[in-house]
């Protein structure tokens, strides 16, 4: 399965080092490589960057400033409406989630 990934991934044109935005549907991915968990491609896929590159998922919420169902984003708490791949990125170590 790493293996898939690897390939997934190199087929793909990334290399070790580059800064990727990663926005994609899950199933899409776990169909081109077998990976059947995002916590285990986001592993792969961040080691494999290695801490030369770096990795950043869109994780919108639409709280939007003057939105009308008053909830109040939160870096830390306010669960992302973009799948699951930006929902169990944000929970992983070392991640930083900006305003």
């Amino acid at each position: 399965m790493e293996s898939n990934v690897l390939r997934f991934l190199k087929e793909s044109g990334i290399e070790p080092g580059f800064h990727v935005v990663l926005h994609g549907s899950f199933s899409r991915i776990r169909q081109a490589t077998d990976c059947d968990s995002p916590e285990l491609f986001l592993r792969i896929l961040t080691q494999y960057l290695t801490t030369q590159g770096s990795l950043i998922i869109p994780s919108f919420t639409y709280t939007f400033k003057g939105n009308k169902n008053g909830e109040v984003f939160n870096p830390d708490h306010s669960i992302p409406k973009t799948g699951v791949i930006s929902e169990v990125f944000r929970k992983m170590d070392g991640v930083s989630r900006t305003y």
